[in-house]
């Protein structure tokens, strides 16, 4: 991230806000898809960068940003509602694989914070602290639940675990948007964010123009 565009996203500068969500997109994309499936998944990004406006004056560097999104990604992820024949997104290609198949039944078989963990560890590549910061939750709380994961999807790939754990990487990789998709949505957020302070401002605006007109008309 460039260095001065959090400072200036902070200030609501709209090139620099529309920047930093897109920077951000590709990663809430593919962790509500994993997590959610492509229905539910539309509506939890809606939120996540909805609420992003708001939080996003707090945000002191770009490491706080990075765990606001992951911690209020998987948190919105947590209230949706899989179809359950839906196609799931992270069954493309793979899906000729037998064994890799069977590895994403079992992962949406797991309790949800043990998902959780599997997604966020082998999708997002995130260490200890910032797995337990996504999750809500203590470094060993988080560990444990990547363990217990762990030996559940054991008993579906055995040996094999590794390797499927690698496709299951590809697969999640490829499920980052087209930029194309990404801007228009940004910019409608920024704007119904960005209108009723507009708005204010105008109104307030107004009030003063009057007000001094009247007074000098009194004069």
């Amino acid at each position: 991230m460039p260095a001065n565009l959090l400072i200036d996203a902070r200030k609501f500068r709209i090139a620099a806000v529309a920047s930093l969500l897109e920077s951000y997109y590709p990663t809430v994309h593919r962790l509500a898809y994993a997590l959610c499936g492509e229905q539910a998944a539309r509506e939890v990004i809606q939120r996540v960068f909805s609420r992003a406006l708001y939080a996003l004056p707090k945000w002191r560097d770009d490491s706080t940003a990075d765990r606001w999104f992951y911690h209020y990604t998987v948190l919105a992820s947590r209230n949706c509602s899989r179809e359950h024949n839906a196609p799931d997104p992270l069954l493309n290609d793979e899906a000729s694989d037998p064994g890799y198949a069977a590895l994403i039944r079992g992962l949406r078989a797991l309790p949800t914070q043990q998902r959780e963990a599997i997604v966020l560890s082998h999708g997002e590549h995130l260490n200890f602290r910032y797995l337990a910061v996504a999750m809500d939750c203590s470094t060993e709380a988080a560990a444990n639940h990547l363990r217990m994961a762990t030996q559940a999807l054991e008993l579906i790939g055995g040996d094999k675990l590794a390797a499927l754990l690698a496709i299951f990487s590809q697969a999640y990789r490829r499920l980052a948007p087209s930029p194309d998709a990404v801007r228009p949505m940004i910019r409608r957020r920024i704007n119904r964010y960005l209108l009723p302070r507009r708005l204010r401002r105008g109104i307030f605006a107004l009030a003063a123009l009057i007000t001094l007109y009247a007074l000098w008309r009194w004069r």
